[in-house]
């Protein structure tokens, strides 16, 4: 069993979110809202979008399956990056699939590293300047470049990485299962400095990435952890502690991910499934405010002032300034006469259409009102299970969904 253990990692994709001002927010205003702070979640951790509501993501409203591509009969895939042309995934058996994005058409499938056994393979990758950056649960981290479609580097490390490593400037940022984190020179993978955070025994399965202010990166650890370091040199700036960031939980999975900080302007945004949600200052790292709030799921931020996020089967809208929740949308009581939705988990939320999308291990999506929740429309789309929030790339959406990939138009 420990074995097994050792060898699981949890995908979670990055909150790529910038932008800030303190205006309250009109309670009830059916206003649009003319700036978006938006996750993006297609390309790298670190890549900040900001969109403004008349241009912001748009969709077909009535989506169809534009194309399906069958990456292999074990379910277990890494997280889609993308560029301009393709999308890339790794499977469990070690090899990088290059697929167009447009077409569904596979460029080229690349074998990249050894399983530990067959179809056991965990990873979590991201994209710069035409570079993978894959971690693994085999205890490396490899440089890919899709132009020469060659391995560049790799390194070994004496435990799993934990997490998609993280492009800032001219290093790579890694975490690994018993709390420590690596800065790599990009260019060649050799250690720049370490910082290690109070080791737990079930971190194994948590996976937060970090993200920069004024040359420092914030970090949540499984530990209940929260740092700021210095880029340069991993010099401690701040830290607070929080409750734990790891929880079993049967209905959705063995252990749920942390989420990523966000920053918002000046402040950051933390959020766990352990009920908690915090807003601190991220110069100082002082506490703004603190809510019993818990969420396995990315947030979205809107125009600075609203905080988007599913939370213990409800959707909830909360004022970024106090905390406090302004609407509150009850999955579970909306569902409760149909037996399907008994075990039911949702994804998301997404912002698409100037409306609030989340997405449904059966098959469902609900799009929502901003101003006040109400369900706009719900569209179900046959054989597109959710197992994770879709990305939002241009105008299409991509799902994976046992050991499929489609994409939604």
């Amino acid at each position: 069993m420990i074995k097994f253990i050792k060898h699981l990692a949890i995908i979670i994709l990055p909150l790529l979110i910038t932008g800030c001002n303190k205006e309250k927010p009109l309670i009830g205003s059916r206003e649009p809202i003319d700036g978006i702070t938006y996750n993006g979640l297609d390309v790298s951790p670190n890549k900040n979008v900001v969109i403004n509501a008349n241009s912001s993501p748009k969709l077909n409203n009535n989506l169809h399956i534009l194309w399906k591509r069958s990456i292999g009969k074990t379910p277990i895939l890494s997280n889609i990056v993308t560029d301009n042309k393709n999308l890339y995934i790794v499977d469990s058996n070690g090899n990088l699939h290059c697929i167009n994005k447009n077409t569904g058409k596979l460029i080229y499938k690349k074998f990249i590293t050894k399983a530990p056994s067959p179809g056991a393979l965990y990873t979590a990758i991201s994209i710069n300047n035409g570079i993978i950056y894959i971690g693994t649960n085999t205890d490396k981290i490899i440089a890919f470049s899709t132009k020469s479609k060659k391995t560049l580097w790799e390194k070994s490390f004496d435990t799993s990485i934990k997490g998609a490593p993280v492009c800032f400037k001219d290093k790579i940022i890694i975490n690994t299962i018993n709390n420590y984190t690596y800065a790599l020179n990009k260019d060649n993978g050799k250690i720049i400095w370490t910082y290690s955070s109070d080791e737990e025994p079930i971190t194994i399965l948590s996976a937060s990435q970090p993200v920069l202010y004024n040359n420092n990166i914030i970090l949540t650890y499984s530990s209940g952890d929260i740092s700021s370091l210095n880029l340069n040199n991993g010099d401690l700036k701040w830290s607070e502690l929080l409750i734990p960031n790891y929880v079993y939980n049967s209905g959705a999975g063995l252990l749920q991910p942390v989420i990523s900080p966000i920053i918002i302007g000046d402040n950051v945004l933390i959020s766990n499934i352990n009920s908690m949600m915090v807003l601190l200052d991220a110069e100082l790292g002082t506490k703004i405010w603190e809510k019993k709030i818990g969420t396995a799921t990315n947030p979205v931020i809107v125009n600075n002032k609203w905080i988007f996020v599913i939370a213990n089967n409800n959707v909830l809208c909360i004022d970024i300034n106090n905390g406090n929740i302004q609407w509150k949308l009850d999955l579970k009581e909306m569902f409760k006469k149909n037996k399907n939705y008994k075990k039911s988990f949702w994804y998301g939320p997404l912002l698409i259409n100037n409306q609030l999308w989340i997405f449904s291990t059966n098959a469902d999506i609900l799009k929502l009102n901003l101003s006040d929740g109400k369900v706009i429309e719900k569209q179900y789309i046959h054989h597109v299970f959710y197992t994770d929030t879709p990305i939002l790339d241009n105008n299409k959406l991509l799902a994976q969904v046992r050991g499929n990939i489609y994409a939604l138009q």
